[in-house]
């Protein structure tokens, strides 16, 4: 479920750290678009068509890139659910896989060709865009590693039910 609260928090908070251009980066550890529709799992009515998340996801994007600045290096981490498109491009019309709009530097049919990652200057780190490799985007994310001493993140290591669970659990683990 969209939460349009959270996303202009998250905006104002990134702009209000004035990020200095080549020498901050703002890292997004991946399911920027839940692509609920295109689980295989059952779907609540009340979630936002794959349209309307691709929509919200450029917004989202747009506004990431007017709060960050120019020049500040904006990545996001492939992840599982980002991942549907593909395994669904996969599954159903494989042969529409990997093509590309002339110039374009990512699938068509994949999140990053959708939104349009490559006007925006946003880096899709661990994966292609067009295929299962999600997981790769880890061993990019740990201290010391390409993305600079002081970044620690992670993705998936826990699950709950409720919504924002999983985050309610990192965040009394961490203190």
């Amino acid at each position: 479920f969209a939460d349009e609260n959270a996303v202009a928090l998250t905006l104002s908070f990134i702009a209000d750290l004035r990020l200095r251009p080549s020498e901050d980066q703002v890292g997004i550890l991946g399911d920027t678009i839940d692509a609920t529709r295109l689980s295989k799992f059952g779907i609540d009515p009340r979630t936002l068509s794959f349209a309307e998340e691709l929509k919200m996801g450029r917004r989202f994007f747009e506004g990431l890139r007017a709060a960050a600045g120019p020049g500040v290096r904006i990545f996001e981490v492939a992840s599982n659910h980002g991942d549907r498109l593909a395994k669904t491009m996969a599954h159903q019309m494989p042969d529409l896989v990997g093509v590309k709009k002339h110039g374009g530097a990512w699938p068509a049919l994949s999140i990053p060709g959708l939104i349009g990652y490559d006007e925006l200057g946003i880096e899709y780190v661990g994966g292609d865009g067009s295929g299962p490799d999600w997981f790769r985007g880890y061993e990019l994310l740990v201290p010391g590693g390409a993305h600079g001493p002081d970044l620690w993140a992670a993705h998936g290591f826990y699950s709950r039910k409720v919504t924002g669970g999983s985050a309610q659990a990192l965040s009394e683990q961490l203190g």
